[in-house]
């Protein structure tokens, strides 16, 4: 009905969006668009649900096996199931964000995986480690993190989607350190056990209740508009605004999965992302191994690490604010380009500074790209099914991540040297950012001639 109400509005004159018809308010009067309180608590869940992340159970890995008696390989499993099991999960968390809102799913995801930590520090058999871990995985990071909070921010912001975008992705890569680093202070006192004890009870009081009270699906059922910023006038509607590009986000066309995937663009943006995320994890795993076969000393890793997350953490938001100003088919396929002359110079890292300049660099430019390609997939095809859309690429780059590490790993066993590896991850990033070049912004349907339609299907 949307869509078809949307199809009609293109053969006549524009024609101003209407009143939002409110049926609920916020809690709470803010001197500031309410949005921001979103925001807040998109943060904090994906702040809160780094706590299953590699790098927390990274720290918590020798200690879970010296006490438990399992081998590393069996708890390592179990962190690569919950991985998989999150991307498996992703398109139905996004649907069912799109569908019944954040003020539902965050909620609920939150107390499964509150209850969750509990069932994990309490295991005394692999079965139930291995489950429970799994399920809490790919529930927190679906849910309380990941898919659900992008979605609920796509939902109240439009022209400064891409720096409120920013801030959420930033919070999952600094939580994944912040955690990491409580965890290890904790491990002496209260063992790994407490420790998830200590982020159940994190999860289930900062986000339970506060995310079913805070949050809203869209700002029109509270009476606002996306920014806080009625639709245009229709004599002035698409047009150029100086210092910034106007678009109306309220009139965004309700793209639908089914009418994504006919496009060329979401194909291309899936494949360049893609490309990306297998050459990143590549890297990102194996290389404090490479940098050990290459002479640095081992007590360098924490330090790269640390440079690494941070400098990725800062390019969420970096690359937002650019998006606002430039194109981002231009921005993302530019930060390939970048991230493929950081890997040459990869090659030719033989001390610490070398190093930490790599990772300073390549974290700017490689690790943002989650951000960005949550922007370009909001900008292309809109709020309406934003989450439905993006847990489908999310399924999707979960093999292309997973892959990569083992990718790299394996080129190193078979030639003794990862140099190879790394040239033909250089030729990927260069394919990739071809592909997000090329991936112009579909027109919505109703604005395609019929010959295109025909020759997409």
């Amino acid at each position: 009905m949307e869509r078809a109400a949307y199809r009609l509005s293109q053969n006549a004159s524009v024609t101003p969006a209407k009143t939002p018809s409110p049926t609920g308010r916020p809690p709470f009067p803010t001197p500031f668009f309410y949005g921001w309180v979103i925001v807040a608590c998109s943060v904090a869940g994906s702040f809160l649900s780094s706590g299953t992340s590699n790098v927390v159970m990274s720290v918590l890995l020798k200690p879970m096996s010296d006490e438990t008696g399992w081998s590393r390989t069996m708890i390592v499993s179990a962190i690569s199931m919950g991985s998989l099991a999150s991307g498996l999960i992703s398109p139905v968390a996004g649907r069912m964000a799109d569908v019944i809102g954040a003020r539902i799913l965050v909620p609920l995801g939150a107390l499964i995986s509150g209850a969750l930590y509990y069932v994990v520090g309490l295991a005394a058999i692999y079965p139930v480690f291995l489950v429970g871990y799994t399920i809490n995985r790919s529930v927190s990071t679906s849910t309380v993190g990941g898919v659900a909070g992008q979605t609920v921010v796509v939902s109240w912001f439009g022209r400064r989607r891409p720096r409120a975008l920013g801030m959420v992705s930033m919070a999952g890569a600094l939580g994944a350190t912040a955690m990491g680093i409580m965890a290890q202070f904790l491990l002496d006192d209260i063992g790994w056990r407490g420790v998830m004890f200590i982020y159940g009870t994190l999860i289930l009081l900062f986000m339970v209740i506060p995310a079913a009270f805070l949050l809203r699906k869209t700002p029109e059922e509270t009476g606002l508009w996306p920014d806080n910023e009625p639709p245009e006038p229709p004599e002035t509607a698409g047009m150029e605004q100086p210092g910034r590009r106007r678009r109306n986000y309220t009139n965004e066309y309700p793209w639908t999965l089914s009418e994504a995937m006919r496009t060329r663009a979401l194909w291309l943006l899936i494949f360049g992302s893609g490309l990306a995320s297998f050459a990143i994890t590549g890297v990102s795993v194996n290389q404090i191994a490479y940098f050990a076969d290459r002479g640095l000393p081992p007590e360098a890793a924490a330090g790269i690490l640390a440079v690494y997350t941070f400098s990725s953490a800062i390019a969420s938001v970096l690359w937002g604010f650019l998006i606002e100003r430039f194109d981002e088919r231009l921005v993302s396929s530019a930060s390939f380009a970048l991230a493929a002359g950081c890997l040459w110079y990869l090659t030719q890292v033989d001390s610490m500074p070398k190093a930490f300049l790599f990772v300073a660099v390549f974290g700017t430019c490689a690790r943002g790209q989650n951000n960005i390609i949550s922007i370009l997939f909001a900008q292309y095809f809109g709020r309406r099914s934003y989450g439905t859309i993006h847990g489908f690429t999310n399924f999707i780059h979960t093999f292309f991540s997973s892959a990569g590490p083992l990718a790299t790993a394996l080129a190193f066993d078979l030639t003794g040297s990862y140099i190879s590896m790394f040239r033909v991850l250089i030729f990927v990033f260069v394919v990739a950012a071809s592909s997000m070049f090329m991936a112009f912004k579909p027109k919505p349907p109703a604005q395609r001639p019929p010959a295109l339609d025909l020759a997409m299907g």
